[in-house]
């Protein structure tokens, strides 16, 4: 039975709600509501599950193919998972995150989606700016290498700057797509104070890759080359796989000179152990340890522990190895053909028809995103706002109407 749900005022800010709920729960912030939020989530899923399933659209299952493809797998990686129950759990998870991103692009309009998470961009920006002035026993954070930090109603200090440098590179493209109309306001104070605020974080990865963004932003407007468009966007994958199985041989000269650990304080160590291990274990490598669970269970991840003395990493510090370890080499390369997708779709097609202005947002926020992960992990997960976003942003690039713009 397929049946058809209206684009109704009241299924609209259901949806517009329910975004502003879901990325509250994805934020991985330190709030005494994160119980409820979390509980209202599940709720959510559940819910976008049951709309989709008895209102099916097929060009929408089409268009994201891939996306469903790794949900699906993910389930299906119970079955040769250390610990089935927690591998079920996270992919329902990410399942439940990928069918209501997909719900909402279906019962929204574009424009919509991109207002109402620049202006949700805007009230996490306020509360982390209270915070660190009315709340500095939870919003600082002393670090060895960096001192004194500021981490705002985050855990941790790279995942608050990590985040201000997705709000940065989200309101600077957004910026571009309002520029003649009043959210500009709203792009402008984004900008300038998640910069304020990535400084405080004193996270170098982030200074590094939102610089390098806003430069492949600057060229990705102004230059219809899709040559050399394409070949700096594949430039992240292209620098991971060197890193990963090559380590900063050649390079330590340049650490030293600059004064950075030339193991990107043991990242090399983490990779290579991971490597290792992956080559001596081919069905995992083929297939992944299950959704989230490789670094939950101790027989698993004793190997990388040993090598690095005992110190229990939380994740690969890369997120294309994370992905492996998840779902094997069949899911990095279901997350290829995606890829090569988004390339084709934001570059090749978007210069041809001249839709520039439609795919700027997502190709930008893709491009951050593949940067980050080379030393970080933050690719796809069900913990993190970005898969979500990647699949929201994703739909753009299929937009070719005149309304995005108000």
């Amino acid at each position: 039975m397929n049946l058809v749900i209206s684009k109704n005022k009241s299924v609209k800010w259901f949806y517009l709600l329910s975004i502003c709920i879901v990325m509250v729960s994805l934020s991985d912030m330190n709030l005494t509501v994160n119980a409820i939020f979390n509980k209202l989530e599940i709720l959510i899923y559940v819910v976008s599950m049951l709309i989709f399933v008895i209102s099916i659209d097929l060009n929408l299952i089409k268009r994201n193919i891939i996306y469903l493809t790794i949900g699906i797998f993910s389930l299906f990686s119970c079955l040769w998972s250390a610990n089935p129950n927690l591998t079920l759990k996270n992919s329902f998870l990410l399942l439940g995150l990928i069918i209501f991103a997909l719900n909402a692009v279906r019962y929204l309009e574009r424009e919509d989606i991109i207002k109402v998470i620049l202006v949700f961009f805007t009230l996490i920006l306020i509360l982390n700016i209270f915070s660190i002035l009315f709340m500095k026993d939870i919003s600082i954070q002393f670090d060895s290498r960096s001192g004194l930090t500021y981490r705002g109603l985050f855990y941790y200090r790279t995942g608050f700057a990590g985040y201000m440098g997705i709000i940065l590179i989200y309101s600077l493209v957004s910026a571009y797509i309002f520029r003649k109309n009043k959210y500009i306001i709203l792009c402008l104070f984004n900008i300038i104070i998640s910069i304020i605020l990535i400084a405080l974080g004193k996270a170098v990865t982030t200074m590094v890759v939102s610089v390098v963004c806003i430069v492949f932003f600057y060229l990705y407007k102004n230059t219809n080359r899709k040559l050399l468009l394409t070949i700096l966007i594949i430039t992240p994958f292209i620098f991971s796989f060197i890193l990963i199985y090559y380590g900063t041989t050649g390079f330590v000269e340049i650490f030293l000179l600059l004064g950075r650990d030339p193991t990107i304080t043991g990242r090399t160590i983490i990779w290579s152990s991971i490597v290792e291990m992956l080559s001596s274990n081919r069905f995992n490598s083929i297939f992944g340890f299950g959704t989230n669970t490789f670094w939950k269970i101790d027989s698993l991840r004793g190997y990388i522990d040993r090598n690095m003395g005992g110190f229990k990493t939380p994740h690969a510090h890369n997120g294309y190895l994370e992905l492996i370890l998840n779902w094997g080499y069949i899911g990095i390369t279901l997350y290829g053909i995606q890829v090569i997708r988004i390339i084709n779709n934001g570059i090749r097609k978007s210069i041809k028809l001249n839709m520039k202005i439609y795919s700027a947002l997502p190709i930008v926020f893709y491009f951050y995103i593949w940067c980050f992960n080379i030393t970080e992990n933050n690719l796809f997960n069900t913990t993190s706002i970005v898969g979500f976003l990647q699949i929201i942003l994703f739909s753009l690039l299929f937009n070719k109407t005149k309304k995005i713009i108000k």
